[in-house]
């Protein structure tokens, strides 16, 4: 046998208002793009070299960026460097790094 429900009583609730919040005015936030480092510059433009050029000549251009009497790797040891102290410098040479592992 199934067994009757009961009938619960409706009870109004009453309907509460919110009072409006004023928010504060909205404040500009000032962002300064610092100028690109000269290996962010050099990296760069070796990837736009590499990205048209045949694996052979690729690598050709590559060794000669990165032999040690080039300045490439005096600029990007710079970097490095004062990239451990500011963080917005280091993310900017790992990607223009990122641009040339990719253009290869």
């Amino acid at each position: 046998m199934a067994r009757a429900r009961r009938r619960q009583k409706k009870t109004r609730q009453k309907k509460t208002r919110r009072k409006k919040t004023r928010q504060a005015p909205k404040r500009r936030i000032r962002v300064s793009v610092p100028p690109p480092t000269r290996a962010e510059t050099l990296l760069l433009t070796l990837a736009k070299d590499l990205a048209g050029a045949p694996l052979d000549g690729a690598l050709r251009k590559l060794a000669d960026a990165f032999a040690p009497s080039g300045e490439l790797p005096r600029e990007v040891f710079g970097a490095w460097i004062k990239g451990r102290r500011e963080k917005t410098a280091s993310l900017a040479l790992s990607w223009a790094r990122e641009q040339v592992r990719l253009s290869l």
